[in-house]
């Protein structure tokens, strides 16, 4: 088991005020982040943190006896950040992100920044994995934060999180004599769907795309009502979901690898003070919440 401290902020933050709106107001998120970081807290502590009245939220023993241990902890490391940060770094930091990576620069890398180094300015653009990097490659952002298949890493990259590709589709359905196979993608820009596409065709395997969606709940679903199959990652799925079985020769889908890659620099040019900075954020923020994702 491993409390984050952002989450810990939150419920010692609700425990001042009793409320999760006032909470957002302190905290610089919104109420929904702060209600997901509590939602967060109490999965991983299996016990019941707290309990809404009315318009107020009330902790239980248990939330109390967290929220107290929680702001001690909270004092000290904000004593130590004090201590050690640098406080020259300023600057505006460009971020492109998939759906999947962007929650942790929202509800956990932009609050700290707000908290910690107000000089400083994050944008984030929320795309597709493939545009997002075609954005790091024109030099429209400084960082990318996206998922990626494992044969697409690069030595520079910082690696987040591993997990594992499958093709898969709704529990209980069957594609065993469906040809064309019907296929369910995020789009042209997304690297899943290339690689998986790829493979498919390397293998012979007669396939057609027949949904896209936009948006991870919407594959979920998509998978779910029996529309089609699509190789994605295991942590994505849910009980609706299984795995489709394909043809011997079709390769392994592999890993898939949560990472942040930096703007191409030229030669001779040292790495900004302020982008390793924010990494070293998102590496700490993103691998908190790995274990609840």
């Amino acid at each position: 088991m491993k409390f984050d401290l952002e989450s810990l902020r939150a419920l010692v933050s609700v425990a001042d005020t009793g409320s999760m709106t006032t909470s957002a107001e302190i905290l610089h998120v919104s109420q929904s982040a702060v209600s997901w970081k509590l939602k967060r807290l109490q999965e991983r502590a299996g016990v019941a943190l707290y309990r809404r009245e009315g318009r107020t939220v009330a902790l239980t023993d248990a939330g109390q006896y967290l929220a107290s241990i929680g702001g001690e902890m909270l004092a000290l490391h904000d004593q130590a950040v004090g201590q050690f940060e640098s406080t020259g770094l300023r600057g505006c930091v460009h971020i492109g992100a998939t759906e999947r990576l962007a929650a942790p620069l929202i509800s956990d890398v932009a609050p700290w920044a707000r908290r910690n180094a107000p000089d400083i300015e994050l944008r984030v653009r929320v795309d597709q994995p493939l545009r997002v990097l075609d954005r790091l490659d024109a030099d429209e952002i400084d960082l990318a934060v996206l998922s990626i298949p494992e044969d697409s890493l690069l030595d520079a990259d910082i690696v987040l999180w591993r997990d594992k590709l499958q093709w898969t589709r709704g529990r209980g359905t069957d594609f065993s004599d469906a040809a064309p196979l019907p296929i369910v993608t995020f789009g042209h820009h997304c690297s899943f769907a290339a690689l998986g596409l790829r493979q498919l065709g390397a293998a012979g395997v007669a396939h057609e795309v027949v949904l896209e969606v936009n948006s991870h709940e919407g594959m979920r679903d998509a998978l779910a009502s029996g529309v089609g199959v699509a190789l994605w990652n295991l942590r994505e799925l849910d009980r609706r979901h299984e795995q489709c079985e394909m043809q011997p020769n079709v390769p392994v889908p592999g890993d898939v690898v949560g990472v942040v890659r930096f703007r191409p620099l030229d030669a001779g040019t040292d790495r900004d003070p302020l982008h390793s900075a924010i990494v070293e954020r998102i590496r700490e923020a993103t691998l908190g919440q790995k274990d609840a994702a």
